[in-house]
């Protein structure tokens, strides 16, 4: 059966097969990738199985220091977009996408700025005149909110009491916002709908109730939007927000499977393993499970079995920080041949998570080291420790008193 879209501002799901349900990805290929393969592979296989994300696919960090929640990652919206309106093509009404706050920036509403000064100018400029107009047009048509027969609503911020009736929804215009400030739309009428973060239980009940169509029942309103660091939250009545990539670790982030065919009552009726998907499910049970083991093993001064643990798991700025603790605690034991493999994995940390204060102190030690050790390069490498302690005071002030006297002691070296 075909999802049905009535006037590029409501889908209508049918009443069988499943729906995966994603959110907020702002241009992270990684996590796109891995819901397409999910959604490609069980969809060519036959499965009755469509693909919903609730908008915000695009705009992420141009920076990977950039990020201080989450996962670190550089904005891939070119890909994303490219790559989604092909597989739209392909798929049809099987795979779709609702309006996020930043898609609207690009077709009437405000611009925003998380991430540079202007997201939508930088995001359009990546595009060729006439490739940009069609992404512009596609975006144009994303609807508002989508419902199904299971008694769930879809959207992608919170729910939006200015909402009367499903005819708000189908005749509202997305033009005209551009000049707005983003903390306007939260006042904007049947728009705030894209940016408001949370609603009370009165709130919602009014809205599922005004976007009714025929005598469906609608009792709960899933949105995305919101941070959620544990992947999801509800109130086990009619809200449920959940979070599929942005500001999330990989281990907690989640996608949600509708079983279209039942009716859900309550928000407390969605089951973790049957609607509620890990996005890595391996990875928490796996990589989770020896992040723990190295850091435990780290504590004991098993450090040799902390580096064994992590040999095979994902390069990443959390892997490459307890390695380079496991040797860093190696060299101060006296394993000289340590130093330089403990320099090499903070060194990996701080490329993606620069604001790791611990990892600058720590390099800054180890090069403050490697200066009495390896005499041709004393000076450069003082300097380079001075660097990395002024560094973790700016991002842990913490450090203040020890980073401080350390960097006394360089500078006095310096001088000799």
């Amino acid at each position: 059966m075909a999802v049905i879209n009535l006037k590029n501002r409501v889908l209508v799901y049918p009443n069988k097969g499943k729906l995966l349900v994603c959110s907020d990805l702002h241009g992270n290929k990684r996590d796109y990738l891995k819901v397409m393969k999910g959604f490609t592979e069980r969809r060519d296989s036959g499965e009755d199985v469509y693909l919903l994300f609730l908008g915000d696919l695009v705009h992420g960090p141009q920076e990977s220091r950039q990020i201080n929640r989450g996962e670190i990652y550089v904005d891939d919206s070119e890909f994303v977009l490219r790559h989604f309106m092909a597989m739209g093509d392909h798929y049809g009404g099987n795979v779709s996408c609702l309006l996020g706050n930043h898609e609207h920036g690009h077709v009437g509403g405000p611009h925003t700025s998380k991430y540079c000064s202007d997201e939508v100018l930088s995001l359009e400029s990546k595009f060729p005149p006439e490739e940009r107009d069609k992404v512009l047009q596609w975006m144009s048509g994303l609807p508002l909110i989508a419902i199904t027969q299971t008694g769930v609503i879809l959207s992608h911020g919170a729910t939006a009491p200015s909402i009367t009736s499903i005819e708000d929804v189908l005749n509202v215009s997305y033009e005209g916002h551009s000049e707005k400030d983003v903390n306007d739309m939260f006042y904007v009428a049947i728009l705030e709908l894209l940016w408001r973060r949370g609603a009370s239980k009165k709130e919602t009940e009014g809205y599922l109730k005004a976007v009714r169509m025929g005598h469906q029942k609608n009792k709960i309103a899933v949105f995305g939007h919101e941070i959620i660091e544990e992947g999801y939250c509800s109130d086990e009545i009619n809200q449920f927000v959940f979070s599929s990539s942005f500001g999330v670790k990989d281990e907690k982030k989640v996608c949600l499977e509708l079983d279209l065919a039942r009716h859900y009552s309550f928000a407390s009726d969605f089951r973790e393993g049957i609607e509620i998907l890990r996005l890595w499910p391996d990875l928490q049970e796996n990589e989770a499970f020896r992040y723990q083991f190295a850091r435990k093993s780290i504590e004991k001064g098993h450090y040799n079995e902390a580096i064994f643990s992590l040999t095979e798991t994902e390069d990443c700025p959390q892997r490459n920080f307890l390695l380079g603790s496991a040797y860093y605690y190696k060299f101060k034991q006296g394993d000289q041949e340590a130093l330089s493999q403990a320099e090499s994995y903070f060194r990996k940390t701080l490329a993606e998570d620069y604001s790791n204060a611990e990892a600058h102190f720590r390099l800054g030690e180890l090069l403050e080291a490697k200066a009495d050790v390896i005499v041709e390069e004393s000076r450069s490498s003082r300097l380079d420790s001075l660097r990395y302690y002024s560094q973790s005071i700016t991002y842990d002030p913490r450090y203040q008193e020890t980073a401080t006297k350390s960097i006394e002691r360089v500078r006095a070296r310096l001088k000799d």
